[in-house]
């Protein structure tokens, strides 16, 4: 989907069946964490979202968890 302004965004294998993101990358470069910030997105370049049918165990939820608590 392009949103303008240089900012693309790609879900890769988007279906009903395929709602949990397996992998992710932000200008060609892996993305390895579990949130995106405002800045990140509104800089411009493309997100990818590789989705599949499984959640992956790619996080970890106290990591996860101690970024949600440094947001407060």
């Amino acid at each position: 989907m392009d949103l303008g302004n240089g900012k693309f965004f790609e879900a890769v294998n988007n279906s009903a069946d395929n709602k949990y993101i397996q992998s992710a990358s932000l200008n060609g470069k892996p993305w390895d964490k579990a949130w995106f910030s405002h800045a990140d997105l509104i800089s411009g370049g493309k997100l990818i979202l590789q989705l599949g049918q499984k959640p992956t165990t790619n996080g970890d939820a106290r990591l996860i968890m101690y970024h949600l608590q440094q947001m407060e």
